[in-house]
Formats: structure tokens, sequence, C-alpha cells
């Protein structure tokens, strides 16, 4: 059998590699920029004497003011990014859609799916109530100018995060259904059955003799299966190429909104009502960011440990040296599983999680220290 598969470099298309690190440094810059947004602000307040000087330490201010200025900075090479990117957003968009879709809903489906929906009403819910918190603060303040900000922050982040966690689980999915269709396209070169136990002995059974595909159909279906394979792997690299610094600085300003959103919990006894219900709710639209991003990946994860068992199943089982070549060819690019890498450091995916959550709780000891030397 000749090999076919196209799995060679002159065949696969090849789309130029992303540069990690050019919005990544970019990105580095502005975090410096963002801590001393909060001396800016403290002297514009003081100048408009709308506060006296502040305290020397004054670590929950300065936490504050850190978060804020962290989410208002970042807005701008977000929307600069997806501006920038436009054009490949199109053309992933145009090679999703190219494959065929399954129609037909599974049970673990149905529950990927609603348990995604249930996530993103929390998600909303929490944006929801912060905006509605700012709202008030209007009626009873009448700070326009303070409130019209957070609102231009809350606004602008609500519709990253969304639009970052829906489209990334969106294309997962539409990959999901593709990997589908070739696990039961590859599914049908399972050899059959070719004899029965009977009363007398073991005979040949005519049914699954004439039913079993001709090595022509055989061939053809694997070439078939094989290009789509190449393309799949493909479009996932150019799926990581395009989301790879939204979904990096998506979950930086996670991050840094669950540690401060914790660290105000601290103050949960002197704090008003209102500021308790504004503290869980940031807590809320910080963790669930992280969370569904990170289990995102599991879902084309298992398809392709799913695949890899039945293209080894069809190599141990067929006879064919060329047939067992292209197999050993498509397991190769398997195996160059594309992952993102946040910052160098954490691979996104469900064990990415632990990881973030002793980041958080080492630099939330440290805010913690920091308060205890104030009082």
């Amino acid at each position: 059998m000749e090999n076919n598969v196209g799995t060679d470099q002159t065949r696969r298309r090849e789309y130029p590699r992303y540069k990690k690190s050019c919005f990544w440094v970019l990105w580095s810059c502005f975090v410096p920029v963002a801590t001393l947004s909060y001396p800016v602000y403290s002297i514009w307040s003081m100048v408009k004497g709308q506060r006296s000087l502040p305290r020397p330490a004054s670590t929950l201010r300065t936490a504050v003011m850190f978060k804020e200025g962290v989410l208002l900075i970042s807005i701008t090479p977000i929307v600069g990014y997806l501006v920038y990117k436009r054009s490949l957003a199109l053309e992933l968009v145009s090679e999703l859609q190219k494959f065929r879709h399954s129609i037909r809903m599974s049970s673990t489906k149905r529950a990927r799916n609603g348990f995604m929906i249930f996530l993103v009403a929390c998600f909303i819910g929490g944006y929801f109530t912060i905006i509605g918190r700012e709202m008030i603060y209007i009626v009873q303040k009448f700070s326009w100018a303070y409130v019209l900000v957070d609102f231009f922050e809350f606004v602008f982040w609500f519709l990253i995060d969304a639009f970052t966690m829906c489209f990334y689980f969106t294309a997962v999915s539409a990959m999901s259904d593709a990997y589908d269709e070739l696990i039961s396209t590859l599914s049908l070169l399972r050899p059959s059955p070719r004899t029965v136990s009977g009363s007398v002995g073991t005979r040949q059974n005519a049914f699954a003799v004439a039913a079993e595909p001709t090595p022509e159909l055989h061939a053809d279906i694997f070439k078939s299966a094989s290009e789509s394979l190449v393309r799949l792997h493909d479009l996932h690299r150019l799926l990581h190429r395009y989301m790879e610094f939204p979904i990096t600085v998506s979950m930086q300003v996670s991050v840094i909104v669950t540690i401060i959103s914790l660290f105000l919990m601290t103050f949960w006894k002197t704090a008003e009502t209102v500021w308790r219900v504004k503290a869980i709710a940031f807590i809320v639209v910080g963790a669930l960011p992280f969370i569904i991003l990170c289990n995102i990946p599991e879902i084309l994860k298992y398809r392709i440990e799913k695949l890899q068992v039945l293209l080894r199943s069809l190599r141990r089982h067929h006879p064919d040296q060329g047939f067992k070549q292209a197999t050993t060819d498509l397991l190769e690019t398997l195996n160059e599983f594309p992952g993102f890498k946040l910052c160098g450091l954490f691979t996104l995916g469900r064990p990415c999680v632990v990881d973030i959550c002793s980041f958080t709780a080492t630099y939330l000891v440290i805010l913690l220290q920091f308060l205890a030397t104030e009082r």
C-alpha cells in the first residue's frame, strides 16, 4: 500500500510561527505603568481636594489601585491585538466551517455544554452585580467621572473575557466534533471477524467477508482520514496562534483580580454589606475565567488520546507494511499536540489550576504580611 498520507512537511500547510515574546514584552512593560497609576491617581485626587494625603503604607489602597490600573491598562493591548489579528480570526472561522459538525447531542456533550452555560451565567451575574453596585454609587454620591471610568473598564473586560472564553470553547467544540467524525471513519478500517464458531467446527462467515471494505476502499478511506487529521492539526495550531495572547492576558488579569478580591475578604467584619457583595462578585469574575479556560483543552485531549488508541490498534492488526508506516506517521503528528504555554511557565490545562492556586496563595500571604506590619 502506497503511503499517501500527506503528513510530510511539503504537503502540510505551514503557518508562520507566532512570536510569543512580541506582545508578552509589551504586556510586561504595562505592568510597571499600572503600578505607577496609584500615585498618579492619589496626586490627582489631592489636587482636586477629594482626599487627604494618603498614609505612606496603605496596602489596601495600593492593592486596589494596582488592580484597577492593570484592568484599565490591559484593555488597550487586548483590543489592539484583536483588531490587528482580525484577518487571522476570519481565516480561523473559515477553516472551522469546512469541517462537518455533528448534529447529535450525546449525554456527555449535553452535560459539558450545560456546565459551560452555568459557569458563564455565574460569570455574567458577577459582572452585572458589580455594574449594578456602581450604578447605586452614582445615585448616592453623584461621582460621574469615577463611575464612568469603572463602567468603561468593567464592560470592556466583560466583553473581552466573554469573547475569549466563548470563542475558544466554540472552536474547540467544533474541532471535537471533527475528531469524533474522524474516529468513526477510521473505525471502518478495523478488521471484521472472518470466522465464527459453529456446532461442527469453524466456518467462514460469508456475510462478514462480503461486508468488509476492499483494499482500494481501505486506501481511499485512510487517505481521506489522514488529510482531515493533518488539516485538524494545522487548525489546532492556528487556533493557538490566534488565542494565545488573549488567553495569557485574561489569565493574568484573572489571577490579579482573584488575589486582590481574596485580600479584600479579610476586611469582611468591618465592611458594609454592599462591599461584601462586591467582593464576592469580584472573586466570581476573577476565578471563573481561568477555571473555564483551563478545562477547555481537556475536550480535545480526550479525543486525541482516543484516536491514538484506535491508530495503534489499526497498525497492530493490519498486515500491509505501507499502511503501518502511514499509521506511524499519523501517530507522530498526534504526538506533536500543540499546547498553550502561559508566560513560559504553565501549560494550559487542568494541572495548571493547581499551579495558579499555589501562585495566588503565595501572593495573598505576602499581602497579608504587609497588612500585618501596618497594624
